[in-house]
């Protein structure tokens, strides 16, 4: 999606200029000559296109950004559109993230990469780098890649106690997350080190594979190995029982079956 650069501090000029007007029809005048601008880079007298070597400059989706232009235009009353081109004013001036992850929560409709309806509808997996599906059971990458944009922030951890092909590890590295892994067959644990080792590193981030059981792991001990006493977000996607058997261990069978229960 094409992005604006503009300068900040006259377009936030130019919206506090609008905001003051009290009249409904004037405010709408002045927003279809913004829009004017931001289109068809027309008649911009007031230099927001403009950019100063040395001015604060604010990035914004140009489709976004005409569609917050378009609800104010679309007001029914001065209240309505006040409170649109107020909110608009406060996503171009501040940043607003929370503790749980990176999201500007003031810009969210700007964010292709995070699906934000309630139902995930995904075409195909994802079998780009080093995913290449060749485990039986592994869920699809989309689904940690979604789960760790919402819930962590970068240089944060997760833990995936049933790592298999190391699905949820290689999508740590990939967004900069530190990613530990139990997987219980020393076999595809081997195999998953090496896929994970195969994926670019750019942020530097840990990632651990440990063959156990996650049962019986020591799990604060592993963390204490890297100075941290808890993990930021857990995956937890335990193995399909009528698909293979993981283990030829009768117990941890028998918690296979149990798991796939609920």
């Amino acid at each position: 999606m094409e992005r604006l650069i503009l300068n900040k501090e006259k377009f936030i000029k130019i919206l506090i200029e609008i905001d003051v007007l009290q009249d409904l029809s004037s405010i709408k005048n002045k927003i279809i000559v913004l829009k004017d601008i931001i289109t068809n880079h027309k008649k911009d007298r007031e230099g927001i296109l403009n950019i100063d070597a040395n001015g604060d400059t604010v990035s914004l989706r140009r489709d976004v950004l005409i569609s917050e232009l378009n609800q104010i235009l679309e007001s029914q009353t001065l209240e309505r559109a006040k409170y649109y081109l107020k909110r608009l004013e406060e996503g171009v001036q501040k940043v607003k993230t929370s503790k749980v992850n990176d999201i500007n929560l003031l810009r969210w409709k700007e964010y292709d990469e995070i699906i934000t309806d309630s139902l995930w509808v995904l075409d195909k997996r994802d079998t780009s780098g080093a995913h290449l599906a060749w485990y039986w059971g592994n869920f699809i990458p989309q689904i940690p890649h979604q789960m760790m944009l919402r819930y962590t922030k970068k240089g944060d951890w997760v833990l995936d106690t049933f790592v298999g092909s190391g699905t949820t590890l290689i999508e740590c590295k990939r967004l900069g997350r530190n990613g530990i892994g139990i997987e219980l067959n020393p076999d595809v644990a081997q195999k998953a080190k090496e896929f994970i080792e195969k994926e670019q590193n750019k942020d530097n981030v840990i990632s651990e594979v440990i063959i156990g059981d996650s049962r019986v792991v020591n799990i604060k001990e592993i963390l204490a190995k890297y100075g941290i006493n808890q993990v930021q977000l857990l995956i937890m996607h335990p193995p399909y029982n009528d698909i293979i058997k993981f283990s030829k261990d009768e117990k941890t069978f028998q918690m296979q079956k149990i798991l796939t229960s609920f």
